[in-house]
């Protein structure tokens, strides 16, 4: 029978990694020259696949304008394989959200240029979440590309179907040996060079090429680049090397039939392949075996026609496995500076200013629908895996620093064009000029009320020492006042100079009542106390009914839980309603790390620090009935730097006997009605080559840790799985989060609510850990034998204080009695307070309260107006463990409703009724809608 091998060319082409962004650009501009010159002349040359993304179009015409028309030819030709993806982005450190908005603008560049690859070629991941199948199935793509990592016990032939956490299926192959670069490391480049890649004969051979070399001191840091470049097919040993490659692929199904990829990290056009090719062919006639170049569309054709799809093993959940290297598995947490921002920005984008730009339109506005797509552009262009992961130079990171603000300052932007709108149209009939408003504004579709610290001016003429805030139905709101300070402050207006504001500016804490679901509420200040401006003594006395939160400088307490702060800076949590304590909760621990951005690599003499021996300096900050924090400050003591072997044996592997302070400072706060302890932690770094952790003794003891995924919650054993020899990869034991992780042993439960953290340890019991940061050179692997070094450049080492807000819980139950998520939420999007007032006239349409959309029995993560019609598109799912009826709720009659994919293109038609829509959701689902009001 014939044998065929299908060559597939590719590139894995990062967009900014070892080089910054510009000079990445020129070389894809030398690389995509050459490219489209021999896709022009050479018919023999079938096809390239640019490496599943689109981003790069815009790279490279933003040098070579002149090009579009022949790159539009290729694609539309399907000789240029672009998509399905814009950019290439670290599948854990991102949103859901983000992982679905990146492959809608990616079709979206895809259907400019006339093709997109219907593969989900996804090549770059660092494993690959459970929920993306039905994420994938959701763009019309039913055959999945998988690299990092399926172990083969798991999936011992290349081929298997692969069944996301809600049951959806796709076929997947994880190819083979070498997987990307199989024929590209073990055959092209030994017939290319005359060497093999893999042996030490692979070496430069100096006065071989021109060399060109920076020589200033930082310079010299930077690679040798050769000039000249010498490549001829050496035609001695092409039979082995392409049986090599040929055999490399042989767990596949399809033993006839076996792809060869050809391609790696920033490979070119690789303009001899085809005679290559001819060559090999003659080499292997005796074996039966033909080589033809093709692309990947064909392949993908060739294996939905060819494979028994029912004999296929079927491998369930995520594909994450060890060892470490395999999928970069410790990048989690290195440059935390940058993933805190890009939470941040996902946060003000997604949850907040599209929901409320929306709101917006149902007051008449304009849909903010260029700010809203700039700011997408510069989160996406922010979440390429290497730019995220911060896995670069010091120039790069700051690149993905300006675009994370510029995304971040585009969606505060909009919010505050939304609000300011509803304050100037909210109806000023009940109110007086001279009237204090607050307007508390909820982007969530759920109703909520929160206790939450507010700065309030009030006129200097009006001398107000003491007030109350009244909701407009008049009930009285509880509030405790903090401090109170004279200001000015510029009243500022766009036909005029500034105008002085001279006030009193009070800090307050404010129980809000309900706000209605995806809208807002107004309260009024009654002044109920003024004062004499130039009276020296008596300041009014302050008063209190004895239902202060704290009950001494260490211990605070409302009506669900009992903290006490330990000498040590720790502290316990009783649940009241069980009467179950957890051990010290919130200590740090510090290991040696002389691994590298992509793995965690504890030095073989570590030393592992703990501030459970501390002695913390404490004090009870505010005190009311309403919010009560205990403030915790002390120095950490940790060696200096870890000394590091090179090749793990080369030199001494130890943490330093130089010792430096941690200096570290953590708030806990307490709120009435609240069943979760707040905390704030700031910790100035001044030690390298270690990573910290904080801890918690929750004495829960579990067998596994549940922790928010992508639109779902991912239940993981406790400890990394065993390996054939009955050992684990230990530093496979820290795992993704998403807005949390939880233990429970059925009966008692603890988790950590943070939108900050990333990855969680849950291995030793009764113990659950989040990592702070990992502290590490800046090394690049450029070649499994030589890095790119940079001792200039230290930003990986976190040489600075940062700042990390989270909750701890104990409760009974499991996450979803707790209701985890929900308060995962609500922490990651704030109620947004301002302050307004109107004016003589008292003009507004909008009545004092609010609501303009809400989801019930299902979580939301869009809200937002189509991507090319100006209807209503909302995404919701279902991550409880059991189905839910779900309704979605807006202020007016919904005319019309549909169930669309995630391309937003509509599916079916579903029905609605006066009070909106209601459908059930099984366990894990997705659903999008699109609804016209």
């Amino acid at each position: 029978m014939e044998k065929k091998g299908y060559v597939v060319t590719h590139t894995h082409w990062d967009r900014e990694w070892r080089y910054p962004i510009w000079e990445s650009r020129i070389y894809l501009a030398e690389m995509m020259d050459e490219l489209l010159d021999m896709l022009d002349t050479r018919q023999d040359y079938v096809s390239f696949l640019f490496d599943g993304q689109s981003v790069f179009l815009e790279d490279y015409l933003m040098l070579r304008p002149e090009n579009k028309g022949r790159l539009e030819k290729h694609i539309r030709d399907k000789r240029l394989l672009i998509g399905p993806w814009y950019t290439l982005p670290d599948l854990y450190p991102v949103s859901g959200e983000s992982l679905v908005r990146n492959l809608l603008k990616g079709d979206q560049v895809c259907a400019e240029y006339g093709h997109k690859l219907n593969v989900g070629y996804e090549s770059f991941g660092w494993g690959q979440p459970s929920q993306f199948p039905q994420i994938y199935k959701g763009f019309g793509i039913d055959l999945v590309i998988v690299a990092k990592r399926v172990n083969e016990r798991k999936a011992p032939e290349s081929e298997f179907i692969w069944e996301g956490k809600d049951g959806t299926k796709v076929l997947a192959t994880r190819l083979g040996e070498d997987a990307r670069a199989n024929f590209y490391m073990n055959t092209y480049m030994e017939a290319m060079s005359g060497r093999a890649y893999k042996s030490d004969e692979f070496r430069y051979d100096y006065g071989n090429t021109k060399l060109y070399h920076k020589a200033d001191k930082t310079g010299s840091e930077q690679d040798f680049f050769m000039l000249s470049h010498r490549e001829a097919v050496h035609e001695e040993n092409l039979k082995e090397l392409a049986l090599y490659s040929w055999n490399a692929m042989k767990s596949s199904r399809l033993n006839n039939d076996r792809i060869l990829m050809d391609g790696s990290d920033s490979t070119c056009a690789q303009t001899k392949l085809p005679e290559l090719i001819e060559k090999i062919n003659i080499a292997l006639k005796e074996e039966g075996i033909t080589l033809a170049h093709t692309s990947m569309e064909d392949y993908a054709a060739l294996l939905k026609e060819k494979l028994n799809v029912g004999d296929l093993r079927v491998i369930k959940g995520e594909l994450r496995d060890g060892p470490a290297p395999s999928v970069s598995a410790n990048a989690l947490m290195t440059r935390y500076p940058v993933k805190r921002k890009n939470k941040r920005a996902e946060s003000l984008l997604m949850d907040m200013a599209e929901p409320l730009s929306v709101t917006g339109t149902m007051m008449g506005m304009h849909y903010h629908r260029n700010y809203l797509n700039r700011a997408r552009d510069y989160l996406l262009g922010s979440q390429s895996h290497d730019s995220i992961n911060g896995v670069v130079q010091e120039k790069t990171v700051r690149d993905v620093m300006y675009r994370l603000d510029q995304c971040t300052e585009l969606s505060e932007c909009v919010n505050d064009q939304v609000i300011r709108h509803i304050a100037a149209n909210i109806s000023g009939e009940d109110f007086e000029k001279e009237d204090i408003l607050l307007l508390l504004v909820n982007p969530l579709p759920a109703k909520r009320n929160e206790v939450v610290e507010l700065v309030i001016d009030t006129p200097e003429e009006q001398n107000i020492w003491d007030f109350d805030v009244l909701g407009m139905n008049g009930e009285k709101l509880e509030s405790a006042h903090i401090s109170r300070k004279e200001t000015v402050t510029p009243a500022v207006s766009r036909h005029t100079r500034p105008e002085p504001f001279y006030a009193d500016r009070h800090e307050i804490i404010l129980e809000t009542g309900e706000i209605p679901a995806g809208g807002y509420k107004t309260v009024k200040l009654v002044p109920k106390q003024k004062f004499a401006r130039k009276q020296k003594f008596w300041p009014a006395t302050r008063m209190s009914d004895g239902r202060e939160l704290g009950v001494s400088a260490c211990v605070m307490e409302n009506e669900y839980l009992k903290a006490s702060v330990q000498p040590n800076g720790t502290v316990k949590l009783l649940d009241k309603k069980t009467g179950f304590e957890t051990g010290e909760l919130n200590y740090l621990e510090s290991g040696g790390d002389i691994g590298d951005y992509w793995i965690h690599y504890p030095p073989y003499h570590d030393r592992i620090f703990s501030s459970l021996g501390v002695s913390a300096d404490i004090c009870m900050e505010e005190n009311t009935p309403l919010q009560t924090s205990i403030c915790v400050s002390y120095k950490f003591s940790v060696p200096a730097f870890s000394i590091r072997p090179e090749a793990g044996i080369q030199g001494e592997s130890k943490r330093s006997s130089e010792m430096e302070d941690l200096l570290v400072s953590i708030r806990y706060i307490l709120k009435k009605g609240a069943k979760k302890l707040d905390v704030v932690l700031r910790v100035k770094n001044t030690a390298k080559d270690h990573r910290l952790s904080v801890n918690f003794k929750a004495n829960v003891l579990a067998k596994g840790a549940s922790a928010g995924g992508h639109f779902c919650v991912d239940y993981r054993n406790a400890a990394a799985d065993t390996e054939e020899n009955g050992l684990r990869y230990t530093e496979m034991d820290k795992l993704p989060m998403q807005g949390f992780a939880h233990i429970s042993d059925g009966k008692q439960g603890f988790g950590v609510v943070s939108q900050e953290f990333l990855e969680y340890d849950a291995s030793r019991p009764g113990y659950l850990s989040c990592t702070l940061f990992r502290a590490v050179r800046n090394m690049i692997c450029t070649e499994f034998r030589s890095g790119s070094y940079y001792p200039s450049q230290e930003g990986g080492q976190l040489q600075e204080e940062m700042e990390y807000r989270y909750g701890l819980m104990v409760h009974s139950g499991t996450w979803e009695e707790a209701g985890m998520h929900e308060e995962a939420r609500r922490q990651g999007v704030p109620v947004l307070p301002v302050q307004f007032s109107t004016d003589f006239e008292k003009t507004g349409v909008l009545p004092v309260e609010k609501s303009f959309y809400e989801v019930r029995g299902a979580q939301a993560s869009c809200i937002k107006m189509g991507e090319d019609r100006d209807s209503t598109i909302l995404r919701i799912y279902n991550p409880c463990t059991e189905a839910k009826e779900a309704a979605v709720i807006f202020d007016r009659p919904v005319k019309e409703a549909y169930l669309v994919n995630m391309k937003e293109e509509r599916i079916k038609a579903i029905s609605s009724d006066e009070n909106g829509i209601k459908l059930v959701l099984e366990p894990d689902k997705i659903a999008t809608l699109e609804i016209l009001v």
